[in-house]
């Protein structure tokens, strides 16, 4: 369904703000992605565990999440749709070191064949990449 996905700095944007994320979000992607409800909260659930959110944050409303626990929860969406190209738009700029490094390891193993595009202002420690690009003005 989705060939490319975009993430933003504050993924805020891509919730709707009067509904829990979680249930939410799997009902969108069940309905979408023609899936199983209880495998796709099942899966949900092991990503936002690994990238360290707590159970509160699944039931919550988007403005009650920081922007770090948002932008992991717009992560574990990215891996739920297994996009052909995810595009993360300074969308780590909110996380400490090692949610970056649980985060991509997470992406790396989970989506194969992805094409992952990072634009970032931090220098980050990438795991097994075909190409680094590092631009400078």
């Amino acid at each position: 369904p989705n060939d490319i996905l975009y993430i933003p700095q504050d993924a805020r944007e891509i919730f709707p703000p009067n509904s829990p994320i979680m249930p939410r979000m799997i009902s969108d992607l069940k309905n979408a992605l023609k899936l199983d409800r209880k495998d796709l909260f099942e899966r949900a659930i092991s990503y936002a565990k690994t990238m360290g959110l707590w159970e509160n944050c699944y039931e919550s409303l988007p403005d009650r999440l920081s922007g770090g626990e948002i932008n992991k929860m717009a992560l574990v969406r990215a891996l739920l749709v297994n996009p052909k190209v995810l595009i993360l738009d300074e969308t780590l700029s909110q996380l400490d070191t090692t949610s970056i490094a649980k985060s991509l390891e997470l992406i790396t193993k989970t989506l194969i064949n992805v094409t992952l595009l990072i634009v970032s202002h931090q220098s980050l420690n990438l795991p097994s990449t075909d190409r680094t690009i590092h631009y400078s003005i």
